[in-house]
């Protein structure tokens, strides 16, 4: 039974789940004589080398704030949305090539998970199913 959720290794540790794992620690060492690192792994859902890292350091980890930095396509976004407002069916390779002639140094690849995102998603209309008598219609494949 995990005892905390967490999102996996990339989220930062709280301060609080850092105090319980040390709490573990010191409730093992105190009833076995030893820290068993994989049954805190167990109880947590923390990876093992997590757990011994946390165990070595002195000191809470603290998060810190990321800069919000420009990315290389944040100044053609506004372009892009325009383009694909009047032609939402347009290729990544197009408008890539236009970007680029406006100055985008970044990849292709980084265009196209951006596409994905924002181009709108195609109307798929229904299919309706009919029937008719025997020896009315007849199918080849």
């Amino acid at each position: 039974m995990k005892m905390f959720t967490h999102q996996g290794e990339s989220e930062m540790i709280r301060e609080e789940e850092y105090l319980m794992i040390r709490d573990l620690a010191q409730e093992q060492e105190i009833t076995t004589g030893h820290i068993n690192i994989s049954e805190i792994s167990r109880e947590t859902g923390y990876d093992r080398k997590t757990i011994r890292k946390l165990l070595t350091q002195n000191k809470v980890p603290r998060n810190t704030k990321r800069r919000n930095r420009k990315g290389k396509l944040d100044p053609h976004k506004g372009y892009i949305q325009e383009r694909l407002t009047q032609y939402p069916k347009l290729s990544g390779v197009r408008i890539h090539d236009e970007i680029r002639v406006q100055g985008y140094t970044g990849s292709y690849t980084l265009l196209k998970d951006y596409l994905r995102i924002v181009r709108p998603m195609p109307v798929v209309l229904p299919e309706y199913r009919f029937e008719t008598t025997p020896g009315i219609q007849y199918q080849a494949d």
